[in-house]
């Protein structure tokens, strides 16, 4: 499967509901505490228009992943970013929690295959 990006849209705050909603118990014990009308499609407009207007202002680059079938899997963004030598920005990421599952045990699987030695 190959995952593309593109720009946020209007368009993607239903996908975007739905899978704040699929993944809302996993990470209750990390994220902020959150009123339930994020979770909800006008939540997540309003959510995604403070992202487009941080874009314009050149503060943000949000992105929505998608898989093969064009489907919304996930987000990411490049937030506080600072321009000039310096070149900085802090980078956030969201994704199905299926998707994580399986990232997490290739991961796993990985780090826990055994090293080569060398005599």
């Amino acid at each position: 499967m190959t995952l593309r990006i593109r720009l946020i849209t209007i368009g993607d705050c239903e996908a975007l509901a739905e899978l704040q909603v699929s993944k809302r118990d996993f990470l209750s014990p990390w994220d902020p505490a959150r009123g339930d009308d994020y979770f909800t499609v006008e939540g997540q407009r309003a959510d995604v228009e403070a992202a487009l207007a941080r874009h314009e202002r050149g503060e943000s680059m949000p992105w929505v992943t998608l898989n093969d079938d064009g489907r919304v899997v996930g987000c990411l963004t490049l937030s506080s970013i600072i321009r000039g030598p310096f070149q900085s920005c802090s980078m956030g990421t969201g994704c199905q929690r299926i998707r994580r599952a399986k990232a997490w045990r290739r991961r796993r699987s990985v780090q826990q295959s055994p090293t080569p030695t060398t005599s």
